[in-house]
């Protein structure tokens, strides 16, 4: 089974994974393939703050709203096919998307982004970007100008935070804080309420102590208008929820050598899989050398001699462990064939896709040697 051609019936494909695994590039390089092999249009988002995405792409700013890449800079030999469009999620504006989406007017949804709270809540509040990053990936699937979306998740812990926020998100807007917040301007039917001198309730009698009668309106205010929209939100939630467990939606986990052969992402595989997200590949990034460049490797070392390289010594040694470490993956990939999570443990049954390690610190070497890579190789498993 070719990688590359397997992914042609999966139009979602979110890349996950511990920092520092090499998401981001993989991610990159994978759209990349895609739009080339199958002249497709494909979308790269990240719900990375960290702005990688955009160094990677080569590309001095990568914004909201999605832009046409020039992916031929990566091609090793002859002119890119498809097209290749990257996004960054900025919450300030997805969350302005969403109030506009479901405001019961425009004048309710200028109240909401005149409020002074607005900016701080959607900003800062615990699962505010990781929503508006669910909600955009849904908004771009059913656009359909898209054939494929890959995207670039944060580490896994931080990961599992973006599976879970849809329904955070509507538990806390339907939540029991909001409602008691929001009860004097429901009771109110909306008006600003002068209600907040129901002070005689000892909730407000010590709020109004604590934070003061203007500050408890803006809060009774946010809250009330965001609770006109409750309804709307909580469909949306479930609608994105429905989404990612469907069969629309692919997960790969990408890990390195240490990982695979220690087994330590097996967390991660079963925190997806409480989540019921569909985790198909298990992608072993930045491996060494290929289980075929054996005799490479000894005729590479064994042509230098420690007289013109008097650093030969300290290199082959590295070279030696490296070989050791591509070695042990590949006969522990021969091992576990067919893959699963530990014996006796029901699992899945995961092709393990071995991306071999690109020597070149050049972002742009990197991506386009990469995009080669994974045209190429094919899962282990070649039982699925």
């Amino acid at each position: 089974m070719n990688f590359i051609d397997d992914l042609k019936s999966t139009p979602v494909l979110i890349a996950t994974g511990t920092g520092g695994v090499g998401k981001t590039t993989m991610s990159c390089a994978l759209a990349i393939a895609l739009a080339h092999r199958h002249d497709a249009r494909v979308l790269v988002i990240t719900i990375d703050p960290a702005k990688r995405l955009a160094s990677v792409l080569c590309e001095e700013h990568l914004g909201h709203v999605p832009q046409l890449i020039n992916h031929d800079r990566f091609m090793i030999e002859g002119k890119a096919r498809g097209e290749v469009f990257a996004a960054m999620v900025d919450t300030s504006l997805g969350w302005k998307d969403i109030v506009e989406r479901y405001a019961k007017s425009d004048k309710d949804a200028q109240r909401i982004f005149n409020n002074k709270l607005y900016s701080n809540v959607t900003t800062r509040f615990s699962h505010s970007h990781d929503f508006v990053a669910m909600d955009q990936l849904y908004e771009h699937y059913h656009s359909g100008k898209f054939d494929y979306i890959v995207l670039d998740t944060p580490p896994t812990s931080q990961a599992f935070g973006f599976f879970d926020a849809p329904l955070a998100m509507s538990e806390f807007f339907g939540g029991r804080l909001v409602r008691l917040v929001t009860s004097p301007y429901r009771l109110g039917r909306g008006r600003a309420a002068k209600l907040f001198d129901l002070a005689s309730q000892p909730f407000f009698a010590l709020a109004d102590k604590v934070l003061g009668k203007e500050f408890l309106n803006d809060i009774g205010e946010f809250f009330f208008l965001f609770h006109t929209m409750y309804d709307d939100f909580v469909e949306r939630a479930t609608d994105i929820t429905v989404f990612l467990t469907s069969s629309r939606v692919h997960a790969a986990l990408v890990v390195n050598p240490a990982q695979y052969l220690s087994r330590t992402y097996l967390p991660m595989c079963e925190g997806l899989g409480v989540r019921k997200i569909n985790l198909d590949y298990l992608i072993v990034n930045n491996v060494p050398y290929t289980s075929t460049q054996r005799d490479e490797v000894e005729i590479y070392i064994n042509d230098r001699s420690s007289e013109s390289y008097p650093d030969h010594p300290v290199i082959a040694d590295f070279i030696r462990r490296d070989w050791e470490v591509s070695e042990a993956i590949h006969e522990e990939m021969k091992r576990r064939k067919p893959f699963s999570f530990e014996e006796g443990i029901p699992g899945p049954l995961l092709p393990v896709i071995p991306a071999p390690r690109v020597f070149t610190l050049d972002e742009q070497e990197r991506i386009a040697e990469l995009v080669v890579n994974i045209q190429n190789i094919g899962a282990f498993d070649d039982t699925i």
